[in-house]
């Protein structure tokens, strides 16, 4: 076995062991929008990988890490985000997506309501969160699950759930950032 040793995972064929993890491109539009960049960026990856991970996407408006930060919070974010599958399609190349909210590390830029599981700031760049209702804790996992089949509809072959880097999903696992003692 090596690099290029093709390897079936699930119902997925990969010509090769190579992965692109997602990057962060810092390249959307104010309103969340994948443009003509992202396209053109993972097409190219795609020529050497066998699976391509966009970067972060965000499930909400007021969870987008960067006020450049794609999004799939809307129905309208889809077409843009087509684009870009369809182009790592045409080079017979698998592509996710990854789902994000930032919770409490949102960006002051563009969140309107900053949440986290509790009023702990991260810092003061970012401020302190509200602490999240049992309704914002439902409302933001039905975000999840309209972006994800949003996702389906854009092209993606699969979804994957950012749960790191102190983002959103991430704080409710962290004692750092989850003072909860409720259920």
């Amino acid at each position: 076995m090596t690099i290029n040793t093709p390897i079936q995972i699930g119902g997925i064929s990969l010509k090769n062991r190579l992965i692109m993890a997602p990057l962060q491109q810092y390249a959307g539009t104010p309103d969340g929008f994948a443009t003509k960049h992202h396209t053109e960026f993972y097409s190219r990856r795609a020529n050497h990988v066998s699976l391509v991970i966009v970067e972060s996407t965000a499930v909400s408006d007021s969870g987008r890490l960067f006020n450049n930060d794609i999004g799939i919070f809307t129905d309208h974010h889809i077409e843009s985000l087509k684009k870009i599958t369809e182009a790592v399609h045409a080079k017979q190349t698998p592509i996710f997506i990854q789902l994000s909210h930032g919770g409490r590390k949102s960006s002051p830029l563009v969140t309107q309501k900053l949440i986290a599981p509790s009023p702990i700031a991260y810092d003061e760049h970012y401020g302190s969160p509200e602490a999240m209702s049992l309704a914002d804790i439902q409302q933001v996992a039905e975000q999840y699950r309209i972006a994800a089949k949003r996702s389906v509809i854009a092209g993606f072959d699969g979804i994957e759930i950012h749960a790191a880097h102190g983002f959103l999903i991430h704080q409710f696992l962290s004692p750092l950032s989850n003072h909860r003692i409720d259920a």
